[in-house]
């Protein structure tokens, strides 16, 4: 309840009602502008509840109650005064109580004289709410919540006949009291229930720190609370199994929609830790170079997968690429705790850093490829479009130099000198798959139809497709050159 406490000077000082007595009330004031104690009715006046604005606003000439800033005190307090000009929402003012101070103030600051009324026994409207044995010890609570829910009014708990005594300054505040007192009542409970709780885990707490060394705190995620605590709690009770954990409990008070808070005493902080890693499920990005994304995923998803299997994470989700033309990374969303998603960054990175040696190295073999055959057309060790199979470059193209397109094949398309200069006699490859035995696929023509892979030859290596009749079958060297007139 809110009222306004006048000094010595005449002047009224907003104050805050916390308890009534016989004929006085005790006062805390709002801005410690007087000392909290008892004061008469005489020297406390109340402002009546006013639901809607005066026709009339205020004007040069009236006389009001303005809240003005003292010399002395450097506090506001309520004068009588006269306005003398308005501008905009401030008023130019000048008091006629107490010391002589002009000055200027805000409009809301500002009320008619006749909206206050002084402070009387009578003036006081009081009922009773009888107060259930359970809330008795909670008297205080109670009351609270009645002044949290009706505006300016006072309730305090009275001893004697154990009840609640309620104070209005207006019969139409009594009515509404009397009205939601059922509600009020059944909301004090609830909220004694959850102090009693409250009281109950904080007493657990105070006696679990004072004989443990360490606590540790730590949220996770509501959709994650399942893979925390595990199939039949099966992974909270491995945490508790901890060497030096003495107990593990879920904060139920400090809950929120989204997250839920666990709490760890143990006897040393080694210890927490070590059960902390075990509870602590968490969903983290880790961030990777757009160009390497296929790579990170491996044909059919191995790659990831084989991430997935050895870092213990629990899934893996793929994020949108950026429209940010500047932003050439996209996230992998690893689900698991924070040493398994640790564990899958750093395999990640592993792997990254193996696929650029890979592709530094490759580079360095073209390079000294073209440099050995500066006159090939052949642009690289790893140049694509001669033969199908294993390659990095797209379409699946092998990027080993055909080094059986000697001047055999270029004879048999009529070139009086080969295009492609064979490699000497002494020539290593760098590919340990090159001097094996395999059989290849060319693109080329076999006699009488489309060969794949080259043109078909004496080699066994070749698989040509078409012969003299038309049909299906190995093209040989031999059976090229009679159908041309050599043989």
């Amino acid at each position: 309840m809110e009222v306004e406490y006048r000094d010595k000077s005449n002047i009224y000082f907003p104050a805050l009602v916390t308890q009534i007595g016989d004929k006085k009330v005790l006062l805390k004031s709002k801005d410690d502008a007087f000392p909290e104690g008892w004061y008469p009715f005489e020297d406390c006046r109340y402002v009546r509840n006013v639901e809607t604005k005066p026709i009339r606003q205020i004007a040069a000439g009236d006389l009001i109650d303005a809240l003005i800033k003292q010399s002395s005190s450097d506090k506001k307090a309520y004068q009588r005064a006269k306005v003398r000009e308005i501008k905009g929402n401030f008023a130019v003012v000048e008091n006629v109580e107490g010391s002589t101070i002009s000055g200027v103030v805000n409009a809301d600051e500002c009320r008619f004289a006749d909206q206050v009324e002084q402070l009387t026994e009578s003036s006081l409207k009081k009922t009773t709410l009888a107060l259930p044995e359970e809330l008795i010890n909670y008297a205080s609570a109670v009351c609270q919540t009645i002044t949290d829910n009706i505006p300016n009014t006072f309730a305090q708990f009275n001893e004697s006949k154990k009840n609640i005594d309620i104070y209005a300054l207006d019969t139409k505040t009594i009515r509404r009291i009397s009205v939601a007192s059922d509600m009020l009542l059944t909301q004090a409970k609830q909220k004694v229930s959850l102090i009693q709780k409250k009281d109950e885990v904080t007493k657990k707490f105070e006696q679990s720190s004072a004989a443990t060394q360490a606590v540790i705190e730590f949220s996770v995620a509501r959709d994650l609370m399942g893979l925390a605590i595990g199939s039949e709690g099966s992974n909270i009770k491995a945490a508790r199994e901890v060497d030096g954990v003495t107990s593990i409990a879920i904060d139920e008070s400090r809950e929120t929609e989204t997250h839920c808070f666990f709490k760890i005493f143990a006897d040393n902080y080694d210890a927490a830790e070590n059960a902390r890693a075990l509870l602590e499920y968490l969903t983290e990005s880790v961030k990777v170079p757009s160009e390497m994304v296929g790579k990170i995923i491996g044909k059919n998803g191995k790659t990831i997968q084989d991430i997935v299997d050895k870092s213990g994470v629990i899934r893996v989700t793929i994020g949108e690429a950026s429209p940010d033309e500047d932003n050439n990374m996209i996230d992998f969303f690893f689900t698991g705790t924070k040493e398994s998603i640790s564990l899958a960054e750093m395999l990640i990175d592993i792997h990254i850093k193996h696929v650029k040696e890979m592709e530094s190295i490759r580079e360095s073999i073209d390079e000294t490829q073209r440099r050995l055959y500066p006159n090939s057309d052949n642009n690289g060790y790893f140049n694509r479009g001669y033969s199908r199979g294993r390659g990095n470059f797209p379409g699946g193209f092998n990027n080993r130099p055909n080094r059986f397109r000697d001047s055999r094949r270029e004879q048999t398309n009529g070139d009086e000198h080969p295009r492609v200069q064979s490699p000497p006699e002494n020539y290593h490859s760098t590919n340990e798959d090159d001097d094996a035995p395999v059989e290849r696929k060319t693109n080329g023509f076999a006699q009488n139809g489309r060969g794949r892979g080259g043109r078909g030859g004496s080699n066994e290596r070749f698989r040509g497709r078409g012969n003299r009749g038309g049909g299906r079958g190995r093209g040989s060297f031999a059976q090229q050159q009679q159908h041309n007139g050599e043989t």
